[in-house]
């Protein structure tokens, strides 16, 4: 391998193990062990709670995992699914249209809804009278009509060092030793997202 204070790897991001969409592929899992959560007794409990309800978490904490997670299974279910979210730092709505005619097949998942304006809210609240469905992500516990908590996310150093090792494999940078997971957890504040873009960054020699 040719040494130049970088990895070789570090002029190929498509071999980056840390590139955005191997991110997006990660299941979501435990983070008690670190391995996929089983999620048919989520979609159970979001039955029981009328299909009304939330996820709860700080920022990288994978609700947004757990919502592509869970979309499919209610599909199969032969529910219709629709995706909108709040854009980074609030205050537009992306995907509004998914809110026009929603039918009691219909159910509505909203990306961030405690970063939306009062208005954006007041226009889901309406759109989910008529939907099937709703459920929401939000950093904090939030009152949208009657909606329960559908699980709480969290992350921990081990469910970090088992992602880095799923993506990375036994493979590390020729130049530097990755981080231990409790450093970068407790660097990031627990956030996975950016503590998995920092190794990205370390891969690609920056």
């Amino acid at each position: 391998m040719e040494r130049s204070g970088r990895c070789v790897d570090a002029l190929r991001p498509r071999l980056n193990p840390f590139r955005t969409e191997r991110l997006d592929s990660l299941a979501y899992c435990s983070p008690e062990t670190g391995r996929p959560l089983e999620l048919a007794p989520l979609v159970d409990r979001f039955d029981a709670l009328g299909r009304r309800a939330a996820v709860i978490g700080p920022e990288g904490s994978g609700k947004t995992t757990l919502l592509d997670a869970l979309a499919p299974r209610l599909v199969a279910r032969g529910l219709e699914v629709r995706r909108l979210r709040a854009a980074p730092g609030g205050g537009v709505l992306r995907g509004a249209e998914a809110l026009d005619d929603p039918g009691p097949e219909t159910v509505l998942f909203v990306d961030g809804l405690d970063r939306l304006p009062g208005a954006a809210r007041r226009r889901v609240r309406r759109a989910a009278r008529s939907a099937g469905g709703l459920l929401v992500t939000a950093h904090r516990p939030l009152r949208l009509g009657r909606l329960g908590t559908l699980t709480e996310c969290a992350t921990t150093p081990a469910l970090l060092a088992a992602l880095v090792a799923r993506l990375s494999g036994e493979r590390a940078p020729a130049d530097a030793p990755l981080p231990s997971a409790e450093d970068l957890h407790a660097r990031h504040g627990g956030n996975l997202r950016t503590a998995l873009l920092e190794l990205y960054d370390l891969y690609a020699g920056r």
